[in-house]
Parts: structure tokens; C-alpha cells; sequence
């Protein structure tokens, strides 16, 4: 995967929790086990609202700094959520959907450290370090939820 801005980087992001929060609605609507069927939705809306939180990221004041360009940014390989996912629900491993879920925000979060990492100024390398740590915040509420529905 090779971006040109920042911005397409985002764009690509949100992209990518719309996919799985489309993905998480289908399966939950032809499932017939209640349990399942709950956290498929939650997950749903936790991938919508983390699509929400980049678009407004987004839209916020940057000075420019979402048209800055990376010559070369780092290949990131994009899970594929589908299969995975149709596994998981058969099988009904709740643990095991969750994993996957978890497994999507580390893609993520890879990218951001990878970019922040190789950032060209102070400012590019402070908004992915901010976009991580927003993963890595979803990413434990995600575990402290799934966690709490897993007691019940």
C-alpha cells in the first residue's frame, strides 16, 4: 500500500473501519444466536464510531499538515476480515471474533507507529502518534466491553 498524503492515509483508514463495521452489520443480521448476534453489533458500532472520530480528525484545523506528502510509506497488509469473521461466527468463538477485532485495530496502529516513525517534521509525527493512541484507547475499551459481556 503506498499513500501519497496523509489525508489518503486517513481516508484509507476510515475506509477500512467502514469496511469491517458493514461487514460486523451483515453477519448480525442473519444471526440467530442472541450473544453473537450483540457483540457483532457492538463491534458494528465501535468500527462506525472510530470511522466517525477520522472524519472528524479530519475536518479538524491542521495547519495543512493532512496534505503533507510521504514519498514512501510503509506496506501495512490489510487483514481480510470476511472469512476470518464467517470462521469466527460459525464456530461461535465469541473470543475468537474478538481476537480478530483486536487483531484489525494492531494493523492500524502498526501503520500509525510506522508513519510516526518515519515522519518528516514534529507536527506529522504528533497527529500518529495521536491516531494511535485514540487505536490504542478503542482497542481496551474494546477488551474491557467484550470482557464485561463475556461475565454476563
Amino acid at each position: 500500500m503506498r499513500f501519497k498524503t496523509i489525508h489518503e492515509v486517513l481516508a484509507w483508514t476510515g475506509s477500512f473501519h467502514q469496511h469491517l463495521a458493514e461487514e460486523y452489520q451483515r453477519l448480525s443480521s442473519g444471526e440467530p444466536r442472541e450473544r453473537l448476534r450483540l457483540l457483532l453489533q457492538y463491534l458494528a458500532d465501535h468500527e462506525r464510531a472510530l470511522q466517525q472520530a477520522l472524519a472528524a480528525y479530519c475536518n479538524g484545523t491542521h495547519d495543512g499538515a493532512l496534505e503533507t506528502w510521504y514519498d514512501a510509506a510503509p506496506d501495512v497488509p490489510l487483514p481480510t476480515p470476511p472469512g476470518t469473521l464467517l470462521e469466527a461466527t460459525q464456530a461461535d468463538a465469541i473470543m475468537m471474533l474478538v481476537q480478530s477485532a483486536l487483531t484489525f485495530h494492531d494493523t492500524v496502529i502498526e501503520l500509525y507507529s510506522k508513519l510516526a516513525a518515519i515522519a518528516p517534521n514534529e507536527t506529522i509525527r504528533e497527529i500518529f502518534e495521536n491516531l494511535c493512541a485514540l487505536e490504542n484507547h478503542e482497542k481496551l475499551r474494546l477488551v474491557r466491553a467484550t470482557t464485561a459481556m463475556e461475565d454476563c
